[in-house]
């Protein structure tokens, strides 16, 4: 069987949507344990840099987590930009989590120091 290979965006609005709906709880949650067996007792400060962010599952965790840090999410697809940009709103986090969309290494990310990249 020849294989068809997923393309490396999801711009198509029904995928975006499907992945965003997909439950990642678990693999997300080990995301964030291994964030803090790697940094033990770390109360982050400053700017976290997501890159690849998705609907920005893990930019959501980790802006909860660390509540002195503001999260910045890039993805490459428009679509997966859109669905984070609702959530953030409807969770109420415009001050502390930005998308943006853009692909590395074309993308100027807005600030050349983060406290963390993810």
């Amino acid at each position: 069987m020849q294989r068809i290979i997923e393309p490396e965006l999801m711009t198509d609005k029904a995928h975006a949507e499907a992945y965003a709906a997909a439950n990642f709880e678990q693999s997300d949650k080990l995301i964030i344990e291994a964030f803090d067996r790697h940094f033990p007792n770390t109360e982050m400060k400053g700017s976290i840099l997501d890159l690849g962010c998705g609907p920005g599952n893990i930019s959501f965790q980790v802006a909860k987590r660390f509540p002195d840090c503001s999260v910045l999410g890039i993805d490459g697809s428009t679509e997966m930009i859109r669905l984070a940009n609702e959530r953030r709103l409807r969770e109420q986090l415009q001050d502390r989590i930005t998308f943006i969309t853009g692909i590395i290494p074309d993308t100027t990310i807005p600030q050349a120091h983060y406290s963390a990249n993810i």
